[in-house]
């Protein structure tokens, strides 16, 4: 089952339908400390497909705390079959523009802050 490797290729079909549908996060909830994220099925309007963050458990079965340790997971059919989907891309790319966004404005509050020099 878990994990299935996604070939190059199928990501970048996911990548362009994600696009060429102009998929969007629809909505987002915090169920048990894990964020899920609701975007719409490409092929049935009226559906959204529930994309989460998952920790891959490290070898005392525990769940790794390190950002490169994870794995989008989507429950539409396409990402079962392949282990990638438009869905899990539109995720990647919000989460992705939300770090940049939080840097930026981490970055400009920081240049705001007055130049504190210990005295001499």
């Amino acid at each position: 089952m878990y994990p299935i490797i996604p070939h190059i290729s199928d990501v970048r079909r996911a990548i362009v339908r994600a696009r060429q549908d102009n998929l969007q996060v629809v909505g987002q909830v915090d169920a048990e400390g894990i964020r899920v994220y609701a975007v719409p099925s490409r092929s049935h309007p009226t559906t959204v497909h529930l994309v989460y963050i998952e920790m891959v458990k490290n070898d005392r079965s525990a769940p790794s705390s390190d950002p490169s340790q994870c794995r989008v997971i989507c429950d539409c059919p396409g990402f079962h079959y392949r282990g990638v989907c438009a869905h899990t891309m539109v995720v990647t790319r919000a989460i992705i523009a939300e770090a940049q966004s939080t840097v930026t404005a981490q970055l400009l509050a920081r240049a705001r802050q007055p130049d504190v020099r210990p005295p001499h």
